[in-house]
């Protein structure tokens, strides 16, 4: 089935252009409150062709804020609370720090220092989710499965589409069925066959895509903040922008967690629904 997109979609404005304009004009005012903005910066003084190049640079940085917020705070949470695919249904999730292994040390060493980089430059991020995982203990509030009938029609429902259109016992590994890693064919196939679902799900990955970038834009600001309280001395702007992106980078962290199983769900139920559907559909037929 054909799926029609356009050039420029909801994606790159949300997720590149928005979070890019944001975090240009952040940096702008906590310059302009320290009284530091170069000629450079002065948004007033621009030409429109130097406008419009502003934008598209704004667009570019957008890309790269993009790329580092899914290699530091998606991977965090994935760390931290697991996959949505994989909370969603009740399956185990890896501990945060890997243990010893004689045969991956080295490997694992350096995976586990790679965390602890991104933990303390995400600091704002880190405090807040070690409060509230750790201290008021509400884990569980941030990664609720799903009720226990619906994870067993959605295993059972991706189970037998799985194993009646591919042949998993060609392929090692020391995970059970179940236990599989098998999201990617949910997305595609509800993708492929459940049309009313698939709006739903593109404005979900958006969205989470737009609050992810977001949330980092945010911890980037913070540290600009302190570089500026640390220089120039306590001052009441300074701390107010310092303490607003300090809270700011949390509550859009865990809007990125809401869409992020929001979009999970999503192609969840579509795969539910649809499959389900196609089986009757056979069924009648025959």
């Amino acid at each position: 089935m054909k799926i029609d997109q356009n050039p420029f979609s909801l994606y790159d404005f949300l997720g590149y252009l928005v979070p890019g304009l944001l975090f240009f004009t952040g940096i702008n005012l906590i310059i302009m409150i320290n009284k530091a903005q170069p000629k450079c910066l002065n948004i007033n003084a621009l030409k429109i062709e130097e406008f419009l190049f502003v934008i598209f640079g704004c667009y570019f940085i957008g890309h790269i804020l993009s790329y580092i917020s899914s290699i530091t705070i998606e991977n965090y949470s994935r760390w931290t609370i697991g996959y949505p695919s994989r909370y969603l249904l009740k399956h185990e999730r890896n501990k945060f720090w890997i243990r010893r292994d004689a045969g991956a040390f080295q490997y694992i060493n350096v995976l586990n220092f790679l965390k602890i980089l991104i933990s303390l430059f995400l600091f704002p991020i880190t405090v807040f989710d070690l409060f509230i995982r750790q201290i008021l203990k509400l884990e569980n509030y941030l990664k609720k499965p799903l009720d226990n009938l619906l994870v067993e029609l959605i295993k059972k429902s991706v189970l037998q589409y799985v194993l009646s259109n591919y042949d998993l016992s060609k392929v090692p590994t020391k995970k059970t069925n179940e236990d599989r890693e098998l999201f990617r064919i949910i997305y595609h196939y509800t993708l492929e066959n459940a049309p009313n679902h698939r709006s739903k799900m593109q404005n979900y990955v958006a969205l989470y895509g737009f609050t992810r970038t977001m949330s980092l834009s945010i911890v980037l600001l913070f540290w600009v903040e302190l570089f500026f309280l640390i220089k120039l001395g306590f001052s009441f702007r300074n701390s107010v922008l310092f303490g607003s992106s300090f809270m700011l980078s949390y509550v859009l962290y865990l809007d990125f967690n809401k869409f992020y199983r929001k979009y999970t769900l999503e192609s969840l139920m579509a795969m539910l629904i649809q499959y389900k559907y196609q089986l009757v559909k056979k069924s009648n037929d025959a």
